[in-house]
């Protein structure tokens, strides 16, 4: 018998990370944490991690494979992480991966170089191979940011 299998395979569109900025909260697929990570060579955080028995488990979620939903703000022209949240929504604190840090604190992120997307308004076309990273919205603000500090900030209409 000869069976013809034709495979399609569709990843998860992922949770993401939010930015507070000018007083509104926006959705945003840019993920400063990760470049801390990857500069202190931090390959896998145990933020969903639980010890059960003397047994540690991790749990996973396919819509999350970062692990984690942070919390950014840009103030006065500076961003920073104000809240990092595991898959289970538990709140994690910042003095865990910051031990400069004292506790509710929002940090600074000057490990951060890059830039770093806001969308607002109504969906004109997803994606849908990407996860979600590749949805377009009505207006896009990309923040260049160098060492935490925004040089330049640029306003996209994607309606034209």
């Amino acid at each position: 018998m000869l069976m013809n299998y034709s495979s399609v395979a569709f990843a998860s569109y992922q949770e993401s990370d939010y930015l507070f900025y000018k007083d509104n909260k926006y959705v945003t697929y840019s993920h400063p944490l990760t470049m801390y990570f990857k500069t202190k060579n931090i390959k896998k955080h145990k933020f969903n991690c639980k010890t059960f028995d003397g047994l540690e488990k991790c749990a996973s979620k396919s819509s999350n494979i970062r692990g984690y939903i942070a919390n950014w703000e840009i103030d006065e022209g500076v961003l920073f992480l104000k809240g990092l949240e595991n898959i289970f929504d538990e709140s994690i604190d910042l003095k865990n991966i910051f031990s400069n840090k004292s506790q509710n604190e929002r940090m600074k992120a000057t490990w951060y170089s890059g830039e770093l997307k806001i969308s607002d308004g109504k969906v004109l076309d997803i994606k849908r191979e990407t996860m979600g990273y590749g949805t377009i919205f009505e207006r896009d603000v990309i923040f260049d940011i160098q060492f935490g500090k925004v040089i330049s900030v640029i306003h996209v209409n994607n309606t034209n």
